[in-house]
C-alpha cells in the first residue's frame, strides 16, 4: 500500500519531449510544439535547425513561453508535494542522510525535490553540528532553493507538516536568507510570510522561538521590515508579551524584533499608536532583567513616544 501512494502518473504533456522530464520552463516553437527550455536551447544551439518531435524546417528560433502549461504544471506539483506529505509512510521511511549524501541531495534537488527537502530537514533535525554543516554550504545558499517552486513546497511543510518538519523548516528558511536577494525572494513568496507569522499563535515555544530568530534574520534590510509589518506581526507580539506563560527566551526575540522594526517609520508609528504594547514592553524590559540593559533603544523609544505625547497633549492645551 505504502508504495501505491508514492506512485506517481506523470501527464504526458507536462514531460519535455527530449529528456522526458518535467518541464521547468515550457516554451513553444512556431511548429506547436512545446518543450523545456534548457532542452530546445540546447538543441538549437547544437546547429540544428528542425524541431525535433516533427522534424519541420523551422521558419523560425524564437521561444514563446507556454505560461498555460506553466500554471498548470505548477498545480500539478502543489498536488503531488501535498499528497507526498499526507502519505505517512514517507515520513516514516526517511533515514538521516550522510554529509556527503546531502551534498548530493543539494546538489541534485530538481529530482524528487520533495523527498530530497524531507531528508534535509531530517539531516537538520538530528543535531546542532548538522545544521552548522548546512549552513557552511556554499551552494546551499545558492539558487535551488530560492526557485518559487522549492519555496512552494516550504510552505507546504509550514502548512501542513508534523511540528517538529515545522520547526526545522523554518531554520531552514533562516539558514538560505543570507544576503538582500535571498530575502527578498523568501519575504515576496505568497503565502509564505503569513504562515510564518501564523505560528506565533501556535502552542508550540521551539516553532515560536524558531519563527522569531527567523525574523530577525530577515527584517535587517529595511524593506523587508515594512513587508513584514504588512502581514500584521506587530499584533503578534504585542499578544506574545502579554501572555503569563512566555518564556524569557521568547520575550527577549519579541523584544529583539520589535526593536528592529521600529526602525522602520511604519513600525515606530504602529508601537506608537498601541499604548497597550507600549505598557508591555515597557514593564518587560523593566521585569526581565536579562533584558534590562540589551533592549535599552525600545525603552528610548517608548520615552520619546511618550515625551512626544505630553508635548502634544500641552499644545492642545
Amino acid at each position: 500500500m505504502a508504495r501505491d501512494d508514492l506512485y506517481i502518473v506523470v501527464p504526458s504533456s507536462f514531460r519535455c519531449p527530449i529528456l522526458l522530464d518535467v518541464m521547468k520552463s515550457p516554451v513553444s516553437l512556431c511548429t506547436g510544439v512545446t518543450y523545456d527550455r534548457a532542452s530546445i536551447q540546447r538543441w538549437l544551439d547544437s546547429g540544428n535547425n528542425t524541431c525535433p518531435a516533427t522534424m519541420q524546417v523551422l521558419e523560425s528560433k524564437d521561444l514563446i513561453l507556454n505560461r498555460n502549461l506553466q500554471r498548470l504544471i505548477q498545480i500539478w506539483l502543489d498536488s503531488v508535494a501535498c499528497r507526498q506529505l499526507d502519505a505517512e509512510s514517507v515520513r516514516n521511511s526517511v533515514v538521516v542522510p550522510s554529509q556527503n549524501q546531502v551534498k548530493l541531495l543539494v546538489k541534485h534537488l530538481d529530482i524528487n525535490c520533495f523527498l530530497s527537502l524531507t531528508k534535509i530537514i531530517c539531516f537538520a533535525r538530528e543535531s546542532e553540528e548538522n545544521r552548522e554543516f548546512l549552513a557552511k554550504m556554499d551552494r546551499f545558499f545558492s539558487k535551488p532553493l530560492l526557485e518559487t517552486n522549492y519555496l512552494s513546497i516550504i510552505l507546504l511543510v509550514l502548512q501542513r507538516g508534523n511540528s517538529d518538519s515545522q520547526i526545522e523548516t523554518v531554520r531552514l528558511l533562516e539558514s538560505i536568507a543570507v544576503n538582500g536577494e535571498s530575502k527578498l525572494k523568501i519575504g515576496q513568496k505568497e503565502g509564505l510570510v503569513a504562515e510564518l507569522v501564523k505560528s506565533l499563535r501556535k502552542e508550540n515555544p521551539r516553532l515560536i522561538e524558531a519563527s522569531l530568530s527567523f525574523f530577525i534574520a530577515i527584517t535587517m534590510p529595511k524593506h523587508l521590515k515594512t513587508i513584514v509589518i504588512q502581514y500584521r506581526i506587530i499584533p503578534e507580539l504585542k499578544y506574545l508579551l502579554s501572555q503569563p506563560n512566555t518564556t524569557t527566551s521568547i520575550t527577549e526575540k519579541a523584544l529583539t524584533l520589535l526593536e528592529e522594526l521600529s526602525i522602520c517609520k511604519k513600525g515606530r508609528v504602529e508601537i506608537w499608536h498601541d499604548s497597550v504594547l507600549l505598557g508591555r514592553i515597557a514593564e518587560t524590559v523593566l521585569t526581565v532583567s536579562s533584558t534590562r540593559w540589551r533592549y535599552f533603544g525600545v525603552v528610548v523609544i517608548c520615552l520619546e513616544i511618550g515625551k512626544r505625547k505630553k508635548q502634544w497633549l500641552v499644545a492642545m492645551g
